[in-house]
C-alpha cells in the first residue's frame, strides 16, 4: 500500500506534533512497518477534538509505529480510494495486509494497543517467513548495523528509535 501524506495537516497539527509529514511536500509511504493514518477534514469538530489525542499517540508510538494525518479534503482521490465516508477515520496499514479500520475509543491507550497488536502480528509473520522484512527476504537490505565506539552514541544513544543491540566477544 502507498499512502500520500501532505503537510497540509498544519491546519490541525503543528510541525512539532510528532506526526509523520514533511514541509511543503507529499510524503509517500511505502513502509515496512505499521502505520496509523487519521483521515480528517479541517472543518470537522470531531477531528479538531481528536487532535491532542492523535499528537499524544504519535509521541507514545514514536519508534514503534508511524502515525500520520491526511487532510481528506485536500486529497479527495486518496480518501475515495480508501473508502473514507466520515471524519475522522483512522486506518491501520501493515505490510502485505489490507488496511484495518479503527473502531475503538478516541483515546491514546486503545489506539496504542491496536498499534501494538498490529506490530505483534507483523513480527509473528516475519518470524514465520510470511511478511516482508524478515530474514527470508533476500532483496531487502540488512537492518543490522555494526556498532563501534565511534558511532554508538550517535546511532543508538541519540536516536528516538528503539534499538536491539547484541554485545558479543569475537572469540
Amino acid at each position: 500500500e502507498q499512502v500520500a501524506v501532505s503537510d497540509e495537516v498544519v491546519s490541525l497539527y503543528t510541525v512539532s506534533s510528532g506526526l509523520r509529514s514533511e514541509k511543503d511536500s507529499i510524503w509517500v509511504l511505502n513502509s515496512n512497518g505499521v502505520v496509523l493514518v487519521e483521515f480528517f477534514a479541517p472543518w470537522c469538530g470531531h477531528c479538531q477534538a481528536l487532535t491532542p489525542t492523535w499528537e499524544k499517540a504519535a509521541n507514545v508510538l514514536n519508534g514503534v509505529a508511524s502515525v500520520a494525518a491526511l487532510d481528506a479534503d485536500a486529497h479527495q482521490s486518496l480518501a475515495e480510494e480508501f473508502g473514507i465516508r466520515g471524519f475522522p477515520t483512522i486506518k491501520v496499514f501493515a505490510p502485505g495486509k489490507p488496511p484495518v479500520d479503527y473502531q475503538g475509543a478516541r483515546d491514546v491507550k486503545p489506539i496504542a494497543e491496536l498499534a501494538l497488536q498490529q506490530v505483534k502480528a507483523l513480527l509473528k509473520d516475519r518470524l514465520a517467513g510470511k511478511a516482508s522484512g524478515g530474514s527470508s527476504e533476500k532483496s531487502q537490505p540488512s537492518a543490522s548495523v555494526e556498532l563501534n565506539s565511534r558511532n554508538f552514541d550517535e546511532l543508538v544513544l541519540k536516536s528516538k528509535e528503539l534499538w536491539i543491540v547484541e554485545f558479543f566477544a569475537p572469540w
